[in-house]
């Protein structure tokens, strides 16, 4: 009676292992699903934000061709009003220029055609927008470029280092991009004119045959 007893306890004590063991092993499984579960969920959150990022670089790419032509365009309507106010030519267009082009001003003088028209009022909008969807955006224009790339217009390239983090510290870029358009000068004051009459003769730049 005694063994059949003993049996009883030592199927019972092996039961219970089989059950405790069992229990561990489900709690480990589940314990290990949960991990990769939550691996695959931050997985997708990461891609999904590089998504967005990548798809904010590419409005930058798009947006900033048409913020460069209209801040040089109206920076160049800027610079010819002044030579017409002056009645002479300017001695470093190219600077003057850049830095219409960037604070719109022309020698410290804020100017009415470039109010909040300006690149760097341009990048502000940027890092506010970009604020919006949890970027923290920082633009450093290192170079502005002019030149001709044709009789009737100027080509104008901006250099720019861009630094892109995400605040939740998911991604991070880092990379020098340049930026650049093509004005056309057509309907612009020709500054001969503007010299030679003090400004009292208007006459735009137009292609003849």
């Amino acid at each position: 009676m005694r063994n059949k007893k003993s049996l009883l306890r030592n199927r019972e004590g092996v039961f219970y292992v089989l059950i405790s063991a069992l229990f561990i092993i489900v709690m480990i499984l589940v314990f290990l699903a949960y991990k990769e579960y939550a691996y695959t969920d931050r997985q997708k959150v990461i891609e999904t934000r590089i998504m967005t990022i990548n798809d904010f670089i590419k409005d930058i790419d798009s947006d900033s061709k048409r913020a460069i032509y209209i801040s040089a365009f109206r920076s160049l309507i800027a610079l010819e009003d002044y030579v017409a106010t002056i009645g002479d030519y300017l001695n470093n267009t190219e600077e003057l220029f850049r830095i219409a082009f960037y604070n719109g001003t022309i020698n410290g003088t804020e100017v009415e055609i470039l109010e909040n028209s300006s690149y760097s009022d341009y990048l502000e909008k940027l890092r506010i927008i970009a604020g919006r969807i949890g970027l923290d955006i920082n633009l450093n224009v290192t170079h502005i470029t002019l030149y001709h790339d044709s009789p009737w217009s100027v080509n104008v390239i901006v250099t720019t280092h861009v630094n892109i983090t995400d605040k939740k510290g998911l991604a991070r870029w880092d990379f020098y991009k340049d930026y650049s358009t093509s004005v056309s000068i057509i309907n612009i004051r020709d500054p001969l004119y503007s010299v030679a009459t003090k400004g009292r003769i208007p006459n735009t730049i137009r292609i003849t045959n």
